[in-house]
């Protein structure tokens, strides 16, 4: 008989039994969830369906054992062992050990939901989508503060431009925002110093894990996160939202590790770690978090912190100075900031629920008019030409999911259109007169037609190497495999012997015996041969195992588990100087 899996130590709370019980729940809820809905989906005919199956109860059965069974490789590691190298070395045995079985699961997922399934198998698919990221997230969260309790998660000090990092942090949090018809935008005050020095992955991650929480708990309204002077040179970080708000009683309590409030109907994910995660940041970067907030009112997470200049900062400049400006929108967020913002650049801009509520000849250049379910933006410019004496230009704010709705808008008389959340430098161009393409983040583009790659991929894990070859194949590439170092190795000569030399190799960067990190280097160290462009693949997410790829010789890095999306983006990305495609050699004959 199988011995009795040993207790897990809650993060620094190992004398709590309640707080063990609990973490034993989490963990366990979420994989059993798993298993269950892949239990339900072992009927599905075909390869994918088979494969599916097979990893989605193989995969949560080696996480829950990890999860359960080898408490060591969670990272629980003692406050005080930031010099301990044991300390960092369990940390990515955890990150490994833990996400490399999510991979297989959500893989397979993504996966099976693109194949034909009835109804009921898709709400089966589903539920194992929701409770796999669940997992992933609450892996995601036990190791961020494993590391922080480590003191392995300080990177060097850099210059940080705080408006770009704010705007990714608000495009981060936006397709959930945005999945939940809230608004979401950010301010940062003219007058601060254009770049600071700090480190930028902490930073972003208390902003992640505080506009998180912010939509996460905001059914109706939204979220704004806004940077402005603080007293004694410091610089205040505030995040608030119009949600459910926290009772006074609930306010200390929100920050302990494991610990949730009551959460809205059917947003019950999260490990209850984030708060905690984020004040620990906050500390570490000599800080405290303030909350201010009452039931039913929404909620204000603020911290000021000590960030020096960067470099000395240049004029304030006010690019839209002499620009008149109507917002023409309904929002308790972001039509405010997006009001303050355009003040800060200069602009007379006047906010306005409806043109009704001007005077028929007040004069503009450019009208700003938000487009939401609800609230079609091709009524309102025609309301608006209709009241107004003169619209000379017409802007359509939208969301990324109304891009469909741009050839409509267009005819209907608009002139360029602004993806919400909206950037100042996008803000800045379209109302200066550029078109809609420039202003617009462009995306990476697709590959162009018959770029067929072959792409070896190099993983141990059976489970993995069987969704990368069902992810390429999917994508239209061709895959073969290796299970280890020597073996790729030995298949990259063969291939350049055949005169086929591999465009792309996928390297797992964890193997037994010759590991990823040596097989790059004695790849790149070869005289002579084709030069792959090699991705580095592993499920430590840390900046310092993508720095240490990169150095050996990767080109570039993906995480586990990995995103559909992104490996095709990199594929098609992939340049013609990396040994030839393989359409390409095909159409040379």
């Amino acid at each position: 008989m199988a011995a009795a899996p040993e207790p897990v130590p809650p993060v620094d709370l190992g004398r709590d039994p309640a707080r063990r019980a609990h973490r034993l729940r989490v963990v366990g809820a979420a994989g059993i969830g798993l298993a269950a809905a892949g239990i339900c989906v072992l009927g599905i005919e075909g390869e994918i369906g088979r494969l599916a199956a097979a990893a989605l109860i193989g995969a949560c059965a080696v996480g829950l054992a990890v999860a359960l069974r080898r408490p060591a490789t969670v990272a629980a590691i003692p406050v005080g062992q930031a010099d301990d190298p044991a300390a960092a070395r369990r940390i990515a045995v955890a990150a490994h050990e833990l996400r490399t079985p999510l991979n297989g699961i959500l893989g397979f997922t993504d996966l099976l939901a693109r194949t034909g399934l009835t109804p009921e198998q898709q709400a089966y698919v589903g539920a194992m989508r929701r409770s796999g990221t669940a997992l992933l997230g609450l892996v995601d969260d036990v190791l961020d503060l494993g590391r922080l309790e480590a003191g392995r998660d300080a990177h060097p000090p850099e210059a940080v431009a705080l408006d770009a990092l704010v705007e990714d942090v608000v495009e981060l949090l936006a397709p959930r925002a945005h999945a939940k018809g809230l608004e979401l935008a950010a301010f940062v005050a003219p007058g601060l110093p254009v770049r600071v020095v700090a480190d930028p992955l902490l930073l972003r991650q208390v902003l992640l894990n505080l506009g998180g929480n912010a939509v996460k708990f905001t059914q109706e309204g939204g979220v704004a996160v806004e940077v402005e002077p603080a007293p004694r040179g410091r610089i205040a970080f505030r995040i608030r939202d119009t949600g459910i708000g926290i009772a006074p009683a609930d306010a200390e309590r929100i920050f302990a590790e494991f610990e949730r409030v009551a959460e809205p109907a059917g947003d019950r994910g999260g490990s209850g770690l984030g708060l905690a995660i984020a004040r620990a940041i906050v500390e570490r970067l000599g800080g405290e978090i303030r909350l201010d907030s009452r039931l039913g009112a929404g909620a204000c997470f603020a911290f000021d912190l000590a960030l020096a200049a960067a470099e000395p900062s240049p004029p304030l400049l006010r690019p839209l100075a002499g620009r008149r400006v109507l917002i023409l929108a309904q929002g308790r967020i972001e039509p405010p900031l997006l009001l303050r913002r355009l003040h800060a650049l200069g602009a007379g801009a006047t906010l306005a629920a409806s043109p009704d509520c001007l005077a028929p000849d007040e004069p503009f250049d450019v009208v700003l008019i938000d487009h939401r379910p609800g609230a079609d933006a091709a009524d309102a410019l025609v309301r608006a030409r209709a009241h107004l004496a003169a619209v000379p230009r017409a802007v359509v704010l939208i969301a990324p999911a109304d891009r469909d709705n741009l050839e409509r808008l267009k005819v209907a008389g608009f002139d360029g259109h602004l993806v919400r959340p909206i950037r100042v430098a996008s803000l800045v161009r379209v109302l200066d007169g550029a078109t809609a393409s420039e202003a617009a983040a462009a995306p990476i583009a697709a590959a162009p037609a018959g770029r067929i790659h072959d792409v070896l991929l190099v993983d141990d894990n059976e489970i993995n190497a069987l969704l990368g070859r069902a992810l390429l194949d999917h994508l239209g590439h061709r895959a073969r495999v290796a299970a280890d170092g020597p073996s790729a190795l030995a298949e990259i000569a063969a291939a350049e012997a055949a005169g086929r030399p591999f465009a792309v190799v996928l390297m797992d960067l964890h193997m037994p015996g010759m590991d990823g990190f040596a097989t790059i280097r004695a790849l790149r160290a070869r005289d002579g041969g084709a030069t792959p462009f090699v991705v580095a693949v592993t499920a430590d997410a840390t900046p310092a195992a993508a720095a240490r790829a990169v150095a050996c010789g990767a080109d570039a890095t993906l995480v586990k588990p990995i995103d559909r999306d992104r490996l095709a983006a990199l594929l098609a990305a992939v340049p013609r100087s990396a040994a030839p495609p393989a359409a390409d050699r095909s159409a040379a004959g």
